[in-house]
């Protein structure tokens, strides 16, 4: 059977200590323009709020929802995206939950060819539309760079 083409972005499947999988809260600037979905890559801006990572950034986690105050009506929402022309009540908090913890492990489709070998590797990450990837931290991103050294050796 042939694997299903349906990108979810990076989905957490582990801690690598045992611990608990958290996402830690950041903020979202109430101005926000552009969609962001459970599994997209995030940065940190230069103001202290998080945005779609780009192609090369410095990403800083992975995004998992977000929980604002509806303009219309008063009431708390979350929701597993951020949509551009989300109406957020003005000078009210919008959290953005980012999984930022180095030591948890994703899966994440792959686009290719993929070898049995490079199961439990780091590799290249493509840029899509709404799926926006990159690299996870500073110290990962070294990582990934190692990795795709030894792979150009293949």
């Amino acid at each position: 059977m042939a694997n299903v083409n349906a990108p979810n972005g990076f989905v957490p499947l582990r801690h690598l200590t045992g611990g608990v999988i958290r996402a830690n809260e950041y903020a979202i600037a109430n101005s926000y323009a552009a969609n962001l979905a459970s599994g997209d890559l995030v940065t940190l801006a230069a103001g202290g709020t998080v945005e779609r990572g780009t192609a090369g950034g410095t990403a800083l986690g992975v995004f998992y929802g977000v929980e604002y105050i509806d303009n219309d009506t008063g009431d708390v929402k979350f929701s597993k995206v951020w949509n551009t022309g989300t109406t957020a009540k003005a000078n009210e908090p919008i959290k953005a939950y980012v999984y930022d913890d180095p030591n948890i492990t994703y899966a994440v489709q792959v686009n290719g060819t993929f070898a049995n070998t490079a199961v439990g590797a780091l590799a290249n990450v493509m840029l899509q539309l709404e799926r926006i990837i990159q690299h996870m931290d500073i110290q990962l991103m070294n990582w990934i760079i190692q990795l795709l050294q030894q792979l150009q050796k293949f």
